[in-house]
């Protein structure tokens, strides 16, 4: 009779077992072409092959600027996020598209995307006090640019749009240099092949 009650446990654990593979199935298999799986771990190292170290220094490079930010007390509210989602949106639709289009066709979702407009803004927040645009330089871009500018655009709109170019120049020139001097004086250890 022990016996008995015995077999019938291990056969339930087994099908318990059995179950819980089958529903997920998604952790161990990314797909199966001709009846022969593709382990998820086998994309993962593909992925990491075509693309890790890539990721790697974004990741790092994010949390050498949240670093920053905590030091400095910057903070990015809700609205602030927002914000910035609602001009891409809006500027998304005045060419035709659709927002959640062109995050599927990146393979981003609006958290990822809020996440790098997050970084982005700390960003400017970090170093925006030390970008200045002075008027000859606007001037010097939009004489340099001349024949890229539309016919009949309004002036002041081309001095505004080429000021705010050169602040964005500026601002990922000043943070290309930060980042660099952060990453040799942070401490990263690496646990993979970079």
């Amino acid at each position: 009779m022990i016996i008995k009650k015995n077999k019938q446990s291990l056969l339930l654990l087994i099908l318990i077992f059995l179950g819980m593979l089958y529903y997920f199935k998604g952790i161990f298999v990314a797909a199966i072409v001709n009846g022969k799986p593709i382990s998820r771990l086998r994309v993962i190292k593909e992925l990491e092959i075509q693309a890790g170290k890539k990721v790697l220094d974004t990741l790092i490079t994010e949390s050498l600027v949240k670093d920053a930010a905590k030091k400095q007390n910057i903070t990015i509210t809700d609205s602030e996020l927002n914000d910035e989602l609602q001009k891409i949106e809006k500027s998304l639709l005045a060419q035709k598209q659709d927002l959640n289009e062109a995050l599927k066709a990146q393979w981003l979702t609006r958290e990822s995307l809020k996440e790098q407009i997050k970084i982005q803004k700390i960003i400017e927040k970090l170093f925006a006090k030390d970008i200045k645009v002075s008027g000859k330089e606007v001037q010097d871009f939009i004489e340099k640019n001349k024949t890229s500018i539309p016919e009949g655009e309004n002036e002041s709109s081309i001095k505004k749009q080429a000021q705010m170019q050169l602040a964005q120049e500026k601002l990922s020139q000043k943070f290309q240099s930060w980042i660099t001097d952060q990453r040799t004086k942070s401490n990263i250890i690496y646990f993979v092949e970079q």
